[in-house]
């Protein structure tokens, strides 16, 4: 299968000759989950590094530590290294921040691929749970902190740069590239060519119904796999392009799955049956909860996972089978309001699927 490690091995024409496509896109989302020690590069500066210097030996353990599928993302590392297409391209002002306290996961990359183009690339959610506490939080918070920390982030890059600037994320970081576009303001959106969301959360229905689509919209590029569920949430249209994926279920969020033909993504006509009830059952059950009931929701699994005392997935998994005594005690531990309104979730969840199921 020709799929984004053949890319980059394969395709060798430099950005100046031949300019950024949507695989490159998906390669510079990929590439902000990659945690950079600070003896490589100094965060939160304008100073540049080429690509190629990220495939060091030394510092492959760092760069890796909590990446999703460690092998196939050091093997994109050494296909860039090699490549006369990325090696050069520089990055800079890397911004990787995280705070439990008021939960808020960011992280972004800059990446110069010719004189006058710049790629904006924000992290997606990471192995950390205040990631994906503040995941939950956009159902029922009208922005997010790392919304915010998107828009500032952008804005500084306009104002350190000249010239073309293309905007893309994976995951949460599509929902940022898209945030960051169409908060920026009207002055600068010409410099904005392209904003790629790949398989990441659209906006909540409060920020979508105040901003002016027909401005941002024609430049937004959303590509999601055939059994898409992140990328299905707060999403009730069809303005995506479908991706053929070689993996199965929620396995299909990696982009590692997905099909290239050329420098393109080999594109599907629909969804698959269990992606299509998944978004209307998730975006049903988010309508139908008022917003303190979300934040509950979203409250009491957060503190569930806090009960084991872990910041991470890798974490979680050392003593997994302590921890999982921990969660099972905690849930049994819920107050009256938390079990009501856990069963009220469930329910109504399993109900909607099933209505969905018929209607499909």
């Amino acid at each position: 299968m020709f799929d984004l490690l053949e890319y980059v091995k394969k395709n060798l024409i430099s950005f100046e000759k031949k300019p950024l496509n949507e695989v490159d896109a998906m390669v510079f989302s990929w590439l902000t989950y990659y945690r950079l020690p600070k003896q490589m590069y100094k965060k939160n500066s304008f100073d540049n590094i080429c690509l190629k210097e990220f495939y060091n030996a030394k510092y492959l353990d760092n760069l890796l530590f909590d990446v999703f599928d460690k092998e196939k993302s050091r093997l994109l590392l050494s296909y860039i290294a090699a490549s006369p297409r990325f090696r050069n391209v520089e990055m800079f002002y890397y911004v990787d921040k995280a705070n439990r306290k008021t939960e808020k996961q960011f992280a972004a990359m800059t990446f110069k691929i010719s004189k006058y183009s710049y790629v904006v690339a924000y992290r997606g959610t990471d192995h950390t749970f205040v990631g994906w506490k503040e995941d939950l939080n956009m159902s029922f918070l009208k922005n997010v902190p790392s919304q915010i920390e998107a828009i500032k982030y952008l804005e500084k890059i306009i104002s350190k740069s000249k010239g073309n600037i293309y905007i893309t994320g994976h995951s949460k970081g599509g929902n940022l590239a898209i945030y960051a576009g169409y908060f920026l303001g009207r002055k600068h959106l010409s410099r904005i060519k392209k904003i790629y969301n790949f398989d990441g959360p659209n906006l909540n229905g409060e920020l979508s119904d105040v901003v002016e689509h027909d401005t941002i919209d024609k430049k937004i590029i959303k590509l999601v796999p055939q059994s898409s569920v992140v990328g299905m949430c707060f999403d009730k249209t069809n303005d995506y392009k479908i991706v053929r994926s070689n993996a199965i279920g929620v396995l299909q969020h990696s982009p590692f799955s997905w099909e290239v033909n050329k420098d393109k993504f080999k594109i599907l006509k629909d969804t698959a049956f269990d992606s299509k009830i998944f978004k209307k059952s998730i975006n049903t059950l988010i309508d139908n909860l008022s917003q303190d009931e979300l934040k509950l929701f979203a409250d009491t699994i957060y503190s569930i996972i806090e009960e084991t005392n872990t910041s991470t997935v890798e974490e979680l998994m050392t003593n997994l089978g302590k921890n999982a005594k921990i969660i099972f005690d905690s849930f049994k531990g819920m107050d009256d309001e938390q079990k009501k309104l856990m069963s009220k979730v469930s329910d109504m969840f399993i109900k909607e699927s099933f209505k969905n199921i018929l209607r499909i």
